[in-house]
């Protein structure tokens, strides 16, 4: 658990069409951008450095969880297959975009278990 990136929580509830930049490691993040629209299409890209994006999937209302079908990356930061974005959503008018699977970054592997990537106020009917 040491090696995982610290998130800071506020008490902040991010609107459709927003997006969130959460690090997943020390050289990479996940760009998470919610449409806005009533299916709640929300885009999520696994970047390096904030640069090159070697993942992008999406989770809906109707497609729920997305999966990394084979190893992706470069000599730094391999994206490991199996790597899971799920869409959660809440009772509160509210859903989650969560991260389950590993990330290697410079031979340390962090691992993640319904992390959540980001939160974002629900438009579904």
């Amino acid at each position: 658990m040491s090696n995982l990136p610290r998130v800071e929580v506020t008490n902040h509830t991010l609107a459709s069409g927003q997006s969130v930049t959460t690090n997943t490691t020390p050289n990479s993040i996940a760009l998470s951008i919610a449409s806005g629209d009533s299916n709640n299409q929300t885009g999520i890209a696994f970047q390096f450095q904030g640069r090159t994006t070697y993942w992008n999937p999406s989770v809906t209302t109707g497609f729920t969880t997305a999966k990394l079908a084979s190893d992706t990356g470069n000599g730094v930061v391999t994206w490991k297959a199996g790597l899971t974005v799920t869409y959660s959503p809440q009772s509160t008018g509210l859903y989650n975009v969560l991260l389950s699977g590993d990330i290697v970054d410079g031979g340390t592997v962090y691992s993640y278990t319904g992390f959540v990537l980001a939160t974002f106020t629900s438009n579904s009917q």
